[in-house]
């Protein structure tokens, strides 16, 4: 490595589609431009991707070539001095790489990317605690994004008026499918009342707006299991177990109040101070009727994102039953074990057939020392039945 390369200087990364293949090619326009290859070239992609979206307020473009060998698409120090750049055709974008549709990435503007909640005009429609009714939202400020997606944004936030509390504040958006004018006081306390449980987020306070609601929870400071599982690879099986069974008590409450989770996977499991899950499970979908569930769950479904915890159901288009979550969770207990979903592939397009074809196997224990037990092995297989 030659130098350091600002990642919010990449405006466009050329990969190899070949499978013996681990090159790519990063456009940086404003000097010239590096070829790269390695193993870990999918998961440095998907960081610059998130970086470019959350720093650009759009999609990195992300080409795909048949080339082993990409040294043609790479534009050097004199093809920069000749105003020559090697970036491949459109044609060759590989939109499934995209993170967020284009259209609404069109739509958004810079207050959609760190709103200054100073300037909402919002009233509260829900507090948890019912003395505490002087609150309002323009006493908090934004200090940064942590996610988006089509229907929600997530930040972290401070109280500016009391001691700098930190919440974290989730914004739904005012759109087609969410009409936040008729969501009443009445109709969040029933909601609210259904996930009332220790492992599950329940809003501290709700403000509703012309442009959408914002959720204020309780900050958990123990990261999420997304963040363990890219830090440890994998558990052993008495940490699987203990974060399986609470996701098992949180899913089984949520079931018995007509609720389905439907997104389930590692970065809504998160952790309080104590080490204990609290399943985020407080979003859009509390507010939608079933014709509007199915239109998110088939753009979950054709989205290239977490397709690795998709259930058979979600991509054929069939009913969602609470076995969609149960199946989900025998794919997060999966990984827990063995480092990755069992369905992972490096080619996003052989992760649906997978799921729908593939029968889940295990690593051969003495090549990667990895062992499952019967009994997780058991578990895993029967997850995806509802009346587990």
């Amino acid at each position: 490595m030659q130098r350091k390369i600002k990642a919010t200087a990449v405006e466009a990364l050329t990969k190899s589609l070949a499978g013996d293949s681990f090159e790519f090619v990063l456009h940086v326009p404003s000097e010239y431009d590096y070829r790269y290859m390695g193993e870990i070239r999918d998961e440095l992609i998907q960081v610059l991707k998130e970086v470019h979206l959350q720093t650009h307020g759009k999609n990195l473009p992300v080409y795909g070539v048949p080339p082993s060998n990409l040294k043609n698409y790479v534009t050097s120090k004199d093809d920069r001095k000749k105003n020559i750049f090697k970036i491949p055709e459109e044609s060759f974008r590989l939109t499934q790489e995209d993170l967020v549709k284009e259209s609404t990435i069109k739509s958004a503007t810079a207050v959609d990317e760190n709103p200054d909640l100073q300037k909402i005009q919002a009233k509260l429609i829900y507090s948890k605690n019912k003395t505490e009714q002087s609150i309002s939202l323009n006493q908090f400020k934004v200090t940064r994004m942590t996610s988006r997606s089509a229907y929600e944004r997530n930040y972290i936030v401070e109280h500016i008026t009391n001691n700098n509390l930190i919440y974290t504040l989730k914004e739904l958006k005012k759109d087609s499918l969410l009409d936040t004018d008729k969501i009443t006081s009445a109709k969040i306390e029933v909601e609210v009342a259904k996930c009332d449980h220790p492992l599950l987020c329940t809003p501290e306070f709700i403000f509703q707006a012309p442009t959408g609601l914002y959720m204020l929870f309780e900050f958990m400071k123990g990261k999420d299991l997304s963040f363990l599982l890219d830090k440890y690879k994998r558990f052993p099986e008495k940490m699987a177990q203990f974060y399986a069974t609470q996701l098992v008590l949180a899913l089984t409450h949520l079931h018995a109040n007509k609720i389905i989770f439907r997104e389930l996977k590692p970065d809504m499991v998160l952790f309080d101070s104590k080490g204990y899950i609290r399943l985020n499970a407080f979003g859009i979908y509390r507010f939608l009727d079933e014709k509007k569930h199915q239109q998110i769950t088939t753009s979950l479904a054709n989205s290239p994102n977490n397709q690795e915890y998709l259930a058979p159901e979600m991509i054929t288009g069939e009913e969602i039953t609470r076995s969609t979550d149960w199946w989900t969770l025998g794919i997060i207990i999966y990984e827990m074990l063995v480092g990755i979903p069992p369905f992972f592939s490096k080619d996003p397009h052989m992760v649906k057939q997978n799921i729908s074809h593939r029968p889940v196997a295990y690593p051969d224990p003495v090549k990667y020392h990895i062992l499952v037990s019967d009994a997780a092995r058991e578990l895993i297989g029967k997850v995806n039945i509802s009346s587990c």
